[in-house]
Parts: structure tokens; C-alpha cells; sequence
């Protein structure tokens, strides 16, 4: 009996130490101000961004817009992407969002991780077009408002 009891005691305390050891995925719905630096775009481009996100149980959705593009990203303007797939995982965060522009398409992928109200981490720029295309790397910080 008494053995019985400790097992059930012991079972009880590590159910309880791995139910408060799990991280619970961080809600992003709202909106995010920060940059994109991509050093490799034609004397590195950097622009700002602004994210309008909304976390379902389905996943994020919304879009970024690009404001006050450099460097190589000068051409492509001020643009909005629309975020066509989103995960948060914990303190994990991915993203897929696009626009089709005058001549081709533009996708970005950004993969970063969440502490407090800062999303940090990495992304590339796909550009495709009838005349060829591109991946560019960079990194992002963006910051709730």
C-alpha cells in the first residue's frame, strides 16, 4: 500500500513538474514595426517593415508592408505582402508572405524566434520573373507595438 501511494505521489509530482515545464506558443496578433537587412541585395538594401499579424488556431495571417525601401529593394517601392502561410511553435515563429509586382513575384520567408515583444532572426527574398530570378538572405528584428 504504501508503495502504492509513493509511485502514485512520484507520478503526480512529475506530471505536474512536465505540465509547468512546457512553453505555451507566444500570441503575436497585432502590430509589429521594425527592418529587414539583406547585406547581399546590390549595396545592401534594408528596409523597414511593418507587420499586421493575427494568430488563429489555424495558423497567422495578415500582411507586411514594406516602407522606405534601400539598396536593392529601392526599386520594388513600398509594397504589401500578403502573409499566405504562418506558424507559431513556443517561441518559434515562420512566415511565408508575397505580392505579385509589374513583372514578377516576390516571396519572403522569415524564421525567428520570440522574446517579449521581439521577434529577431533570419529571412530571404525570392524574386521570380520572366527574365530570371533571386534569393537573397538577411536578417529581421521587428518589435510589438
Amino acid at each position: 500500500m504504501f508503495v502504492r501511494n509513493s509511485m502514485r505521489i512520484c507520478l503526480g509530482l512529475l506530471l505536474c513538474v512536465a505540465l509547468c515545464s512546457c512553453k505555451g506558443s507566444h500570441d503575436v496578433t497585432g502590430m509589429w514595426h521594425g527592418k529587414m537587412i539583406d547585406p547581399d541585395a546590390q549595396n545592401g538594401g534594408t528596409t523597414d517593415l511593418d507587420a499586421a499579424l493575427q494568430q488563429t488556431d489555424r495558423g497567422l495571417s495578415g500582411n507586411i508592408t514594406w516602407k522606405n525601401p534601400s539598396g536593392g529593394w529601392r526599386s520594388l517601392g513600398n509594397a504589401t505582402f500578403v502573409i499566405s502561410s504562418g506558424v507559431v511553435a513556443g517561441d518559434k515563429v515562420s512566415i511565408i508572405a508575397s505580392d505579385d509586382l509589374a513583372g514578377g513575384k516576390v516571396t519572403m520567408n522569415f524564421t525567428g524566434t520570440i522574446r517579449d515583444t521581439t521577434i529577431t532572426g533570419t529571412n530571404t527574398v525570392s524574386v521570380t520573373s520572366i527574365m530570371g530570378g533571386a534569393t537573397v538572405p538577411g536578417t529581421f528584428e521587428i518589435k510589438k507595438e
